[in-house]
């Protein structure tokens, strides 16, 4: 994948990510609590994806922080 299209792919992962945060927390699954301040006092929250992997995700500034103890590095 090209340096450009990858961005672009992590772009729309990262979009899709905290739009299901959002719905998440509009229906009360997600709770003020469940968000840990990083230490910027970004809001972080970790997650599972369907194959049960854990991403730790920046909902402050909306991108994955970490997926399955990878750090997301651009």
């Amino acid at each position: 994948m090209e340096k450009d299209d990858l961005k672009e792919h992590k772009r729309i992962i990262d979009a899709r990510i905290k739009e299901g945060i959002d719905r998440l927390i509009k229906t009360g699954d997600v709770k003020e609590e469940d968000f840990v301040p990083n230490e910027h006092n970004d809001k972080m929250i970790a997650i599972n994806d369907e194959e049960g992997v854990t991403i730790i995700f920046n909902y402050t500034k909306g991108t994955v922080y970490s997926y399955g103890g990878r750090l997301n590095e651009d």
